[in-house]
């Protein structure tokens, strides 16, 4: 049933306590009231504003924007209450001439900030459904109807499962030498700050293509992140490796801890890959193999044994070869769109 229009009409809202209150129309993934303080950090960072669809008063459609790079809109939290077309395309249209009439050149999403929390992307049918952290979940009708609309996907991220993580001792390998690698870790969120804050944004920095790049501005919410990573996970979830011969970190990454599933015992026990970044001088070398090694072990010695990844396409060739190797299986495909404004 075609929606009534003389019955439709939007709201424009920037208090964080009230778009909070609707941004569970956008996400199937539970907006615990814990995690109120990280998702706020980033509202008021981004600046962002919540779009409202209302039929006869009552709410139904809610959409995030907030300003990306490159004068994009970013929007996420994109969901109307059934999931009926119509309205999604009411929505859609309203997005589109929000971004025209604030002047922006292009629409960018969806990413729902925190992403590390609540993901990016909108599911790709066929892709698995159950709560995952960062594993967006929503119809497919959403993405082929942005599509009709006229937004272009650009990217698409596969996510890669494995029950029970490969558990293997990088330091045996007749292949590489790690004698002078040492992997280590922050003992504590202060350490982070100290010592590793700088060299972890530095060599994501200098390393890691634009492209890799789903959150704006990750510089400016890396506390957040960071922070919910100490409070779900352990300390050794973002992690180094040193050239002590040199007295160098050349790698490090972040695993980010999944509250939404736990074992037989209460215990959180997955987790998904977030980052890993290898100086350009060290590639080739082994280094991913150890980094992988070290903190498998560690997670299994926590009883943390289920582990996520996520590919974008674009980074296909490099290492879907690698991922076959450690018997992980693709479960889920999301996809990130692009609109540019004419």
């Amino acid at each position: 049933m075609s929606a009534n229009l003389d019955k439709i009409s939007f709201r424009i809202i920037n208090d964080y306590d009230e778009i909070l209150s609707y941004m569970q129309i956008g996400t199937r993934l539970p907006i615990w009231s814990e995690f109120h303080k990280y998702i706020v950090f980033d509202l008021k960072y981004f600046k962002a504003k919540s779009i409202l669809l209302l039929e006869g008063g009552n709410i139904l459609g809610h959409v995030l924007v907030f300003p990306g790079i490159d004068n994009y809109l970013n929007f996420g939290y994109f969901g109307v209450i059934s999931d009926s077309n119509d309205k999604i395309s009411l929505l859609i249209d309203k997005l589109i001439e929000y971004a025209r009439e604030n002047n922006f050149k292009g629409i960018r999403g969806p990413v729902n900030i925190p992403a590390i929390i609540f993901g990016y992307g909108f599911m790709v049918e066929g892709s698995k459904t159950n709560l995952y952290i960062g594993r967006s979940v929503d119809s497919p009708n959403y993405l082929k109807l942005f599509c009709k609309s006229g937004f272009e996907i650009v990217n698409e991220i596969v996510t890669w499962d494995r029950d029970q993580m490969l558990r293997l001792n990088p330091r045996k390998s007749k292949k590489y030498n790690f004698d002078n690698y040492q992997f280590e870790y922050p003992e504590n969120l202060d350490d982070f700050n100290q010592n590793y804050k700088v060299p972890f944004l530095k060599l994501h920095a200098e390393n890691l293509p634009f492209s890799a790049s789903v959150t704006p501005n990750v510089v400016g919410v890396i506390d957040n992140y960071i922070d919910f990573v100490f409070k779900y996970g352990f300390n050794f979830m973002i992690f180094f490796i040193r050239d002590i011969s040199k007295d160098k970190l050349i790698a490090c990454g972040a695993y980010v801890p999944n509250p939404f599933r736990r074992n037989e015992k209460g215990e959180y026990d997955s987790i998904y890959l977030y980052t890993w970044v290898v100086d350009q001088q060290y590639r080739r070398k082994g280094i991913v193999f150890l980094i992988y090694g070290e903190i498998t072990e560690l997670l299994w010695q926590n009883n943390v044994i289920y582990g996520s990844g996520m590919v974008s396409n674009q980074n296909k060739a490099n290492t879907e070869f690698g991922l076959k190797k450690l018997g992980v299986f693709k479960t889920r495909t999301h996809a990130l769109l692009d609109y540019i404004i004419r």
